[in-house]
């Protein structure tokens, strides 16, 4: 079960790039990978706002060079690490030229009867607002990392602890947040591959932003996680969290919440993931902040026989309802779909270059957040 621990906790923070692992160009000395990189493209997006009723499009070109770090064995103990700069030039909009910063970093390592496992990232960017009908800064930490020690034959204990982080640096009216919430778990191997568990968490959000009061949480939950196959990893849970805000006019709530992951390896360039729940939302203050969402997201990736040029195709379906945000006397419910596909030719062993097409269209019960979104991109990527 120690495979399963890692793909499960990495499930939720999984990069499905597969195109960009084919065949890199890497420098090697012994169990260190050093992969650099230059990545170029250009994009042209049809609505850069989001907004429904005024669509402002325009070119966008990025050049962003990166450095990749690899130590050990994808099939044993290793670490990555990660990092990329980003010159971001709009072609009309002139005062939304933007830099951004990428970094992420994992481990994972086995111990005598324990295991494990850290990821992080850190990303900024700037996007379409669709709520404020402009260009949003927004900086997001994400943290995961799971410690699990064997007890018997039967039975282990592990500790987990994850970071969520947002802000908006650039817009006070949105809510910005970090999320603390370390936990406890206990599992026993009731069925061969199959492992049942229990949970109990402890979180605290800190807000900032518009209206943002501070939180503090305690959840509870069983669950059980399988190994189907060596290919399929299975991991469910339900439970319940109690919520109580600093502020006095807030009510203390409690809220059922659940999910479900899978991860099915089905080839080395096929993946395909099924992440979904209902959570409360971290920048969420009103009485009832339930935010239920759920997503399906697959991608396969397919070579052409004889030849270096290979297809990708994904596909992500989201649904979110918001209990705490009534507009009008509605309850504001989003059905967002988002379609990609892309071509991507290697040209020598040093140059990959490629097409991307992506549509996207949220359709909301409130009508102002409706909007349709495409965005075609070239780019080009050489491997030093």
């Amino acid at each position: 079960m120690k495979k399963t621990i890692f793909t499960l906790a990495a499930l939720s923070m999984l990069s499905t790039n597969l195109i960009a692992e084919l065949e890199p160009i890497k420098v090697e000395a012994g169990k260190f990978t050093l992969e650099p990189s230059l990545y170029a493209s250009v994009q042209y997006d049809d609505n850069v706002f989001l907004d429904k009723y005024n669509e402002q499009d325009d070119i966008i070109y990025r050049i962003r060079p990166e450095l990749a770090l690899f130590y050990g064995n994808q099939d044993g103990n290793y670490l990555t690490m990660a990092a990329a700069f980003e010159w971001k030039l709009y072609d009309e909009l002139t005062d939304e030229n933007d830099e951004n910063w990428y970094f992420d970093a994992g481990l994972y390592w086995i111990f005598p009867k324990s295991t494990f496992f850290l990821k992080g990232d850190y990303t900024t960017d700037t996007s379409g607002d669709l709520e404020q009908g402009d260009l949003t800064r927004e900086t997001r930490i994400n943290v995961l990392s799971e410690f699990e020690r064997t007890v018997s034959s039967k039975t282990s204990a592990s500790a987990l602890f994850s970071v969520r982080s947002k802000d908006y640096p650039n817009n006070d009216t949105l809510i910005g947040y970090i999320d603390w919430n370390p936990a406890l778990r206990f599992y026993y191997n009731m069925f061969p591959k199959s492992d049942i568990f229990g949970e109990l968490g402890y979180g605290y959000v800190d807000r900032s932003g518009n209206k943002g009061y501070d939180s503090q949480y305690t959840s509870y939950s069983i669950g059980v996680r399988r190994e189907q196959t060596a290919k399929l990893n299975l991991e469910a849970k339900v439970g319940g969290q109690y919520r109580t805000n600093e502020d006095d006019a807030l009510q203390d709530t409690w809220n059922l919440i659940f999910y479900l992951k899978a991860l099915a390896n089905l080839s080395r360039l096929t993946t395909v993931t099924i992440h979904g729940g209902q959570y409360v939302a971290p920048a969420a203050n009103n009485i009832t902040a339930d935010k239920t969402e759920l997503w399906i997201e697959g991608l396969i990736v397919k070579q052409v026989s004889g030849s270096n040029l290979y297809f990708d195709l994904s596909a992500k379906y989201r649904y979110l309802s918001w209990d705490d945000l009534m507009i009008k006397d509605v309850y504001r419910k989003d059905d967002e779909y988002t379609f990609r596909i892309g071509a991507n030719y290697k040209i020598t062993s040093e140059f990959n270059t490629g097409v991307k097409y992506e549509y996207r269209t949220d359709t909301s019960n409130i009508d102002t957040y409706d909007f349709d979104e495409n965005k075609v991109t070239l780019f080009l990527r050489y491997s030093m």
